[in-house]
């Protein structure tokens, strides 16, 4: 992984230079490869967060606000729909190498809401606690935390 991200890095930076483009472009783009670490939280962080905070998660979605959530280090970023809360907790990769965890609140416990997995719920498979659905090279597993929240994987 390690040196496809630094053929493409060096391919892209070539192209730049070649371009005309500014070498604060470039350098921007280097450093975004460089620092593209694994920021996800563990699964079991995740479930406890999840049991810790529950109360004051069913407010934040009540209220549509999530300020109270937005320096926390286990959620990185947070999007609604009239379907699901999704709560992104971190990642890796680029493109068609990288994985993404998180959690998210469902108002009526359908499984095919989950980030990831098809509409078509006949699709999504039980496994060990939980469901997993496989397209390709592109895998999403969901296991449910409590009423309403369910942990998920998405690698592509």
């Amino acid at each position: 992984m390690l040196k496809r991200a630094l053929c493409l890095a060096l391919t892209v930076l070539m192209l730049f230079s070649m371009s005309g483009c500014s070498e604060r472009i470039a350098g921007a783009f280097m450093w975004f490869l460089v620092t593209n670490d694994d920021d996800r939280a563990a699964k079991e962080d995740i479930f406890a967060f999840v049991s810790d905070n529950e109360d004051a998660l069913r407010k934040a979605i009540a209220d549509n606000d999530f300020t109270a959530f937005e320096d926390h280090e286990i959620i990185k970023d947070v999007y609604a729909n009239e379907r699901v809360v999704d709560f992104y907790c971190g990642g890796y990769g680029l493109g068609a190498e990288s994985a993404y965890v998180g959690f998210c609140y469902i108002p009526d416990n359908n499984i095919t809401a989950v980030p990831g997995m098809p509409a078509n719920g006949d699709l999504i498979k039980p496994s060990g606690a939980g469901f997993f659905y496989e397209e390709g090279d592109n895998r999403f597993y969901a296991e449910r935390i409590c009423e309403n929240f369910y942990y998920y994987e998405a690698s592509y």
